[in-house]
């Protein structure tokens, strides 16, 4: 299967695909813009260390996970996304970067194992949450559910 051609932008290095379908003209802009969770990518390289095994909860579109990995410390890399529209950009960037890491589209709850919980998108997807409100969503999709303590023990 062949994926639509869409535009991309480059953050320090780490390509970024850009999806009208999954981000408002405002997020566009900020992503286009370098200041794309900037703070957060600067800080990487200082504080992961050689051999970390890293769990990312809340993927975005993946670029703090392709940004760890370029670090060259990484020994592994999860990320969980609740938001299954996110899934093929995650997948899509991680490819355009030439970085492999596990993507699960799911919840990590702090206690509760197994079942769905509603999660709302939204334009923004930095706003979709497993919140109703504040502000209005486009869709309400039914995300499974993973307990905490079961990926702590499955990535120690």
């Amino acid at each position: 299967m062949t994926l639509p051609v869409l535009p991309t932008t480059t953050i320090d290095g780490v390509e970024l695909t850009i999806d009208p379908e999954a981000m408002s003209p405002e997020m566009i802009n900020v992503i286009r813009s370098g200041y794309y969770e900037q703070g957060e990518a600067r800080e990487l390289p200082r504080i992961i260390q050689p051999g970390e095994r890293i769990v990312e909860l809340g993927a975005g579109i993946g670029y703090i996970a392709i940004t760890a990995l370029r670090t060259g410390n990484v020994a592994s890399l999860t990320s969980y996304e609740a938001n299954p529209r996110l899934i093929p950009l995650i997948r899509r960037n991680a490819a355009l970067n030439d970085v492999a890491f596990e993507v699960h589209n799911a919840v990590v709850d702090p206690r509760e194992d197994g079942g769905t919980l509603p999660f709302y998108i939204r334009k923004d997807f930095w706003s979709s949450s497993l919140s109703p409100g504040p502000w209005p969503f486009v869709e309400e999709v039914a995300v499974p559910r993973v307990a905490f303590p079961r990926v702590l023990d499955r990535y120690r």
